[in-house]
């Protein structure tokens, strides 16, 4: 481990600078004549570099010697496990912008708001990944929320856009105060800001404070916003069927990846004693791993059973992130390095499975106006490729072979199983599985089964059709090569 000072830090946080820089390019462009064609560039170049520092960082010998890097007064902290979730979230974030490029619901005139909007969002998701103090988590939560809410309300003529950024904001603005009102039960117990000397009151502690359970609970608002848990998941159906189909893209992946990432930080810092040399956990304090697991019996449960009755296939699949957060939630019932990977295992397969499904959305609704599921009837005959791509993503997302999605849920539910503990939970997801079949083959029924309507081919641009096949083939690579990807992340510990 190597404790920087504010000088030597910066060397570590080039990716980190490339992005502001980004921003501040953009908004000078936005001063200028027809800065569109710019700002797609300006943005793209400073993601493709930013992706590229970050994979430099991880591949420098002198890194990989060294350890974990502390930066700004041990503000934040760069290492392996901060560094994969940096590539997610820039290819996250590369996806979409790519999306954007043909699409007509964001304007090519408000380009450079919406990219600088979208860099300063993902600045604060390479934040939440690598804090270390509750200030700075605090501070990368709003870095990442405030821009989320103007990007939800971008269409400034849409009264449903409008309406799905007010109601982010009152969302939004009342889990930031109560989770604000944790961190100062926290703070106030523990004398520091630090996750490290947090924990190590929780360890020092001789007997269960209720104050503790209180400030977690206070704390998790905050996180189960981020992530769209339940009880706190009633913003996520009316933001993303609001916003611009690409803006709802983003907020399905990367946001809620960020939330994780943070998460998961948290609870194994500052709520867990553990032990690298033996890769286990010594001790946990408050009985979250119990909390949460029932928070994902209900995260999945209400997710899935909302989604049969949407008609909206934006609501279908809004509804299917939340079911999905209840699956990943189900690696916090076991506190162990092994469902840490588990659960980053999964993120991955989703964020592809997602994105594979939205850009496809994205498609049709740009090019036909599609909004509910009816519009889907006999799609299938008109675009079969585009079509078939879908059903592997629905295949991917139902968690059925042969798919991504298939292997994810396998290691999740095998960390349940492995570790002899709430069986019930693992009943519950079996459950939940089937339930979600009805509606992830109503969209493929839709399209290849129903008869079609009358209605001109469009001609796919090959920018989209690109991203699709990229996002889509995955459901079927990592069926097949998923080994590699699974030892990649069990070296992140």
């Amino acid at each position: 481990m190597i404790y920087l000072d504010n000088i030597l830090s910066l060397y570590y946080f080039q990716s980190e600078i490339l992005l502001c820089l980004g921003v501040l390019l953009l908004l000078i462009v936005s001063v200028y004549k027809n800065p569109s064609i710019k700002s797609f560039y300006i943005i793209l170049s400073t993601l493709v570099l930013s992706l590229l520092s970050t994979l430099y960082l991880i591949f420098d010998q002198a890194s990989l010697s060294t350890g974990y890097k502390f930066l700004f007064l041990e503000s934040i902290v760069i290492d392996p496990y901060s560094n994969f979730f940096k590539v997610i979230f820039l290819l996250s974030v590369l996806m979409v912008v790519l999306l954007t490029y043909n699409n007509k619901e964001v304007k090519r005139e408000d380009w450079s708001e919406y990219y600088c909007l979208i860099l300063i969002s993902t600045l604060g998701m390479f934040l939440m990944s690598s804090s270390l103090n509750l200030l700075m988590i605090y501070l990368a939560i709003e870095m990442v929320s405030i821009p989320s809410y103007m990007l939800a309300g971008f269409n400034h003529n849409d009264k449903a856009s409008n309406e799905a950024s007010m109601k982010y904001v009152l969302y939004g603005s009342f889990a930031s105060g109560l989770m604000l009102f944790g961190m100062s039960w926290i703070y106030g117990q523990a004398g520091s800001i630090y996750l490290d000397d947090i924990g190590v009151y929780m360890m020092n502690s001789t007997q269960f404070e209720f104050t503790s359970l209180i400030s977690f609970i206070l704390l998790f608002v905050g996180f189960g916003y981020k992530i769209s848990s339940a009880p706190f998941h009633y913003w996520v159906p009316d933001v993303y069927e609001g916003s611009p189909t690409p803006i709802t893209a983003f907020f399905a992946v990367a946001p809620k990846v960020a939330g994780f990432a943070l998460l998961i930080r948290f609870l194994y810092t500052a709520m867990a004693q553990l032990n690298f040399s033996t890769y286990s956990i010594e001790a946990i304090y408050v009985d979250w791993n119990l909390i949460l697991a029932v928070l994902s019996a209900v995260t999945m449960t209400i997710g899935n059973i909302l989604a049969i009755r949407q008609s909206n296939v934006k609501r279908v699949l809004a509804y299917s992130s939340i079911s999905h957060v209840g699956f990943i939630m189900m690696g916090f019932a076991v506190v162990s390095f092994t469902a840490v990977t588990h659960m980053l295992f999964y993120i991955v397969m989703y964020c592809f499975m997602t994105l594979g499904a939205f850009a496809i959305l994205i498609l049709f609704t740009d090019k036909y106006s599609f909004s509910s599921v009816s519009d889907w009837n006999g799609i299938g005959f008109i675009h079969p490729i585009i079509c078939s791509l879908m059903v592997l993503n629905l295949l991917a997302l139902a968690g059925l072979p042969p798919s991504s999605g298939f292997v994810a849920k396998f290691y999740i539910f095998a960390t349940i199983i492995q570790s002899k503990t709430y069986y019930w939970l693992a009943v519950v997801a079996i459950l939940n599985t089937v339930i979600a079949l009805y509606y992830y083959f109503n969209i493929a029924r839709a399209m290849f089964l129903e008869s079609p309507s009358e209605r001109t081919p469009e001609k796919v641009d090959y920018i989209t059709a690109t991203v699709i096949a990229i996002t889509s083939i995955q459901g079927i690579l990592f069926y097949v090569y998923w080994s590699d990807l699974y030892n990649l992340i069990q070296g992140l510990f």
